[in-house]
């Protein structure tokens, strides 16, 4: 009897392991002797959990030392041949970087899965498990022929098909892939969502629009919570691409009827953004309201939304009804915060586009203390956001196009409250981008407080230049806290009002 009143058998070491409770594990099979060098080793059972436990808890060296040990003193036995290429393959690791070391694991692997095949062609897990590290070491032909051996001995292996579709898809078959679909949708019926799903990627990939929408409807109408959400969206894409605007409404309509209550903000959402997109500002904001109101645990989706809303607020200059949204969305991220601590920086863009737009909305209500501090923030986010996407050339470029919109707009504020010094000071984080015609302008303003108007006339009719526009025509806003525009002989001798 074991201290805590229950009887040691595999049962119990059974129970140990798929509770995660691999500590006791460890000292039940120690009071068993089930372990090296123990005379009355004789029972592999206990042994293949305490392995598979050494796995678990990454302790990679010593599951190595006894399968070595288990498969030299049970030769005879397949499942130690097995539980040695698993922990090959766990030592492998699949880096990329670190290939050559992966590889050399790899092939250990195959040659312990070999050896168990050898001692039971019958065990199905063995033929899956050899397909699969072919297929990780791109030895495709062998992979494709290991699929096929493990469909031929046991047909419910679902993997075997997804495993072969997949390295179809790799090598360019995709008919081939699609046949493979087909006799999953066939062999699985309640999974054919994915089935169906998969194929209309492949026909989507080729430009084939409308077979894709096609299987992705049917993907749609199995009713599979589980691929609902992608297959929407992929179908989504197929009507915008064969010009149905008229379905898309439509669908997402059908969608909310159908759908788990779980999805339900993720279609406003994406509702309330194509409508934006076509302009249809009243109709967007409907569905961004649904989203913000039902977020059910979708509360990102409920944040995007509230920004969203936001900016079509703003665009109506109703910066009273979009600060608004804005405080909704910083609510849920707080909320978001306290759940989860790391929620905001693990969330930089989130977080970030919020402060973008509070910046944007308190400088069109003339708070520009407090657009200061938005726009602090929202340069903390990006910078984080930098570090995520330093290898993505593109990402990179949005990064750092909406670091000088934040920093020309920082410029503004200090410039309307008269603080010369911060302006100077973010003027000169902006002065890489020389076509931006408010960088010329700052420094015509700037140039113009601190009396060296020839300096400002020279910026000014850069500023014209790169502006483009045929003549200068300042708003109220410009009137009330830019000096230059008020002096009508300078702007005349700057040639503010010539082509």
């Amino acid at each position: 009897m074991y201290k805590d009143g229950k009887e040691i058998d595999l049962e119990y070491i059974q129970m140990l392991y798929h509770s995660g409770k691999y500590n006791k594990l460890f000292k039940a099979i120690k009071r068993l002797a089930k372990v090296k060098g123990r005379e009355n080793s004789e029972d592999y059972d206990y042994i293949h959990y305490f392995i598979l436990a050494l796995i678990k808890t990454k302790n990679y060296k010593k599951a190595l030392e006894y399968s070595v040990y288990y498969t030299k003193k049970y030769s005879d036995d397949y499942r130690c041949y097995m539980d040695r290429a698993e922990v090959c393959t766990e030592i492998a690791g699949y880096k990329e970087e670190d290939w050559p070391k992966c590889k050399l694991w790899l092939e250990r692997s195959l040659k312990n899965l070999k050896k168990a095949f050898g001692l039971n062609s019958n065990d199905v897990r063995v033929s899956k498990e050899t397909a699969r590290i072919y297929g990780v070491l791109k030895i495709y032909d062998k992979a494709i022929e290991w699929c096929d051996r493990t469909i031929q001995q046991d047909s419910s292996v679902y993997l075997a098909y997804e495993m072969k579709a997949d390295i179809l898809e790799k090598l360019n078959d995709f008919e081939g892939a699609n046949e493979v679909y087909k006799k999953y949708i066939e062999r699985f019926p309640a999974s054919a969502a994915y089935g169906y799903r998969k194929i209309g990627e492949n026909y989507q990939d080729k430009g084939d629009y409308k077979t894709a929408a096609q299987m992705f409807e049917k993907a749609l109408n199995t009713g599979d919570d589980f691929y609902y959400s992608s297959s929407l969206y992929n179908l989504i894409d197929c009507y915008r691409e064969l010009g149905m605007e008229d379905k898309i409404l439509e669908t997402y309509e059908k969608a909310l009827k159908n759908c788990d209550k779980d999805y339900k903000a993720e279609i406003f959402n994406r509702a309330g953004i194509y409508l934006y997109e076509k302009g249809r500002y009243d109709e967007a904001l409907r569905y961004f309201d649904m989203a913000i109101n039902e977020p059910g645990e979708l509360i990102p989706v409920a944040i995007e939304a509230c920004n969203s809303a936001a900016g079509i607020m703003e665009y109506k200059k109703d910066y009273k009804k979009s600060l608004e949204y804005i405080l909704k969305g910083e609510k849920y991220i707080d909320f978001m915060a306290k759940k989860y601590p790391d929620f905001k920086t693990d969330n930089p863009s989130l977080a970030g586009n919020i402060k973008i737009r509070r910046g944007s909305v308190e400088i069109q209500l003339e708070k520009f203390p407090e657009a200061i501090n938005s726009l602090k923030e929202a340069l903390m986010y990006l910078e984080i956001c930098r570090q995520t996407v330093s290898s993505d050339k593109e990402d990179l470029d949005r990064v750092n196009e909406c670091e000088i919109w934040i920093n020309s707009n920082m410029v503004f504020c200090y410039l309307c409250l008269r603080d010369n010094n911060n302006a100077g000071n973010y003027i000169e984080k902006i002065k890489v981008d020389k076509e931006e015609p408010w960088y010329y302008f700052s420094l015509a303003e700037l140039s113009y407080r601190k009396g060296d108007k020839k300096s400002a006339k020279e910026y000014f009719k850069k500023y014209a230049a790169v502006n483009g526009s045929d003549k200068f025509e300042p708003d109220e806003q410009d009137y009330r806290y830019f000096d230059l525009v008020k002096d009508k002989e300078f702007l005349s001798d700057a040639g503010a009002d010539k082509n």
